[in-house]
């Protein structure tokens, strides 16, 4: 919901150029890997027989690391990595041909796919501030907002993607067309999620676990680029965040045991400094896939029973 497909939509808009889209889950679907190399073939074949053209393959990070624990199937997966190489291989046989592959999780995709001259210029395309918030959501809507409204739009959209603010907008539109009315601000205003403050025990336990996360990664040897605590959620949403901490992305693709222990502390830091000073720790780092404990249950298991690091050489 960044915008990455967006971006695609618009560079080909303004360089007036055809766009072609593609991805991984319609190439397979057309059969087996054979059939898959062909729709991948047809793809780049298209967007060259209309060159100048811009080729957008989305969801990129199915292009996983050739024979590692991240791909399923390494033999299948190692033919299609060879066949996108191939592909993106040679810019005489795709001259004229921009490829925009766009991905969540650039560090699981196969280096040699990032390598100089095939997938070599990365965008980070983060969520927008404040100033972009507003102006994503005059667009949608069609009409300037006055800086009078401004402070509450901005404290309301905290966090909002792109996708997010068109789905705000669109829901202006419809109180307006229920009115019968041209959309107003106050039609944006009503479509706005019910902002409401944590209460202060909430805030502290909050802030303590994101203390532990970031402590504790320095401590590790990682490098912070990103930590926030807010005080406030929105009524009308079950899933968000209420703290982060970003640390710098790790490129080596080849981990220690000690770098991956570190991941492994760090996921379980803000659960620590929790009990540390509360006594105790709420449901917010467990129980769902992507949670604090859920990370670290995955890194000590890939660890003792996959990567042979534990008191055995045991990999299954």
């Amino acid at each position: 919901g960044s915008g990455k497909t967006r971006f695609a939509s618009e560079l080909a808009t303004a360089a007036d150029l055809p766009l072609f889209v593609a991805s991984y889950a319609p190439w397979q679907s057309e059969g087996h890997q054979g059939d898959m190399l062909k729709a991948m073939r047809q793809s780049f074949r298209e967007a060259i027989e209309s060159a100048p053209s811009v080729l957008l393959i989305d969801e990129f990070d199915s292009m996983v690391i050739r024979g590692t624990a991240l791909s399923d199937n390494s033999n299948y997966n190692r033919g299609v990595v060879n066949g996108i190489l191939e592909c993106l291989d040679g810019v005489n046989r795709r001259d004229g041909v921009l490829v925009i592959a766009t991905t969540n999780e650039v560090e699981v995709i196969d280096p040699a796919i990032l390598r100089s001259g095939r997938i070599d210029t990365h965008i980070e395309i983060t969520l927008p501030d404040a100033e972009a918030r507003v102006g994503i959501l005059e667009r949608y809507l069609g009409f300037p907002i006055a800086d009078g409204h401004k402070p509450t739009i901005e404290r309301a959209t905290e966090r909002n993607s792109g996708a997010d603010l068109e789905v705000l907008a669109r829901k202006a539109h419809r109180f307006a067309r229920a009115d019968s009315v041209s959309t107003s601000i106050d039609h944006l205003l009503r479509a706005l999620p019910n902002v409401r403050t944590l209460p202060v025990e909430t805030y502290r336990a909050n802030a303590l676990h994101e203390a532990g996360h970031a402590v504790t990664g320095l401590a590790v040897g990682r490098t912070i680029v990103d930590a926030r605590i807010s005080d406030t959620y929105y009524e009308d949403r079950q899933v968000q965040s209420m703290g982060m901490v970003r640390f710098e992305t790790q490129t080596q693709h080849r981990r220690t045991r000690d770098e991956i222990f570190g991941e492994l502390l760090i996921s379980l830091a803000g659960m620590a400094a929790e009990i540390v000073v509360l006594g105790r720790h709420d449901q917010g780092a467990a129980g769902a896939i992507g949670s604090d404990l859920n990370i670290a249950t995955r890194l000590a298991t890939m660890m003792e029973a996959v990567d042979g690091m534990g008191d055995t050489l045991v990999s299954e």
